[in-house]
């Protein structure tokens, strides 16, 4: 699901037939449906799909059987139908991820989440929508839902371990707006390295060849104090706790 409300609705939806090994059998579909139109030489040979992890559904029975899937031994297999499955869990700044929600919740104008390097109109609408400041949460609140946060991701990093998957953590602030482009270079060799593909041990990688093969444009390049309109609270509550170098 695409967010909470639709997690329930895709989960609930899951053929019985396929519930025990659904993940194999989606990238299965994608895989026929990318080689039926070749798009399969076009993406590299990999297909893959998206699962955020909710906690409203983590639990759910076909949720606990995809994570089975995920970690038995034919999915993790090369001689599989499929070939082996590989995670890639990306994390990103959870005060970024909320100050991104947040700024589509209070827009007054449709945003798509994310726009096309060339799609002048909506990256237009995504700089009008950052142009006012945002009340941030702060005090209590605040550093509750961190620990909250924080408690998803070790719950998340709980069931790659205890089902035997196999993954690679990687983050989204480094793979697209670290202005430190050696530690970008070598977040993305992170997941070459995984998959077994792009450039090898040795071969040069730079993040300028990298971001010219972005789909997706960026959208915000502000400082959470051009962004939250009070920011001086927001640093109060971070200051000596463990989460006060998520603030920039």
């Amino acid at each position: 699901g695409r967010n909470r409300t639709e997690a329930p609705i895709f989960f609930n939806g899951i053929p019985e037939s396929v519930s025990t090994r659904w993940p194999s059998a989606y990238i299965c579909d994608l895989q026929r449906n990318f080689t039926t139109t070749g798009g399969m030489e076009a993406h590299g040979g990999l297909v893959g799909f998206q699962w955020k992890p909710y906690y409203n559904e983590f639990n759910n029975e076909n949720s606990l059987q995809g994570f089975r899937d995920l970690g038995s031994d034919l999915s993790s297999s090369k001689s599989s139908p499929h070939g082996p499955i590989r995670v890639i869990w990306q994390t990103r700044n959870p005060i970024d991820r909320k100050l991104s929600n947040m700024r589509h919740k209070k827009s007054s104008i449709t945003l798509s989440p994310h726009c096309a390097v060339d799609d002048e109109a909506c990256i237009q609408k995504h700089e009008e929508s950052s142009s006012e400041k945002m009340e941030f949460v702060t005090g209590n609140d605040l550093l509750h839902w961190l620990k909250t946060d924080k408690k998803h991701y070790e719950m998340v990093t709980k069931r790659f371990d205890s089902m035997n998957i196999s993954y690679v953590h990687v983050s989204y602030d480094v793979l697209y707006v670290s202005e430190n482009d050696e530690d970008g270079v070598n977040e993305w060799k992170k997941i070459f390295d995984f998959l077994g593909r792009g450039p090898g041990t040795g071969e040069e990688l730079t993040m300028e060849e990298v971001r010219r093969n972005f789909g997706m444009a960026k959208t915000s390049s502000k400082t959470h104090e051009d962004i939250m309109a009070n920011y001086d609270d927001v640093k109060a509550t971070l200051e000596g706790t463990e989460f006060a170098h998520y603030l920039n």
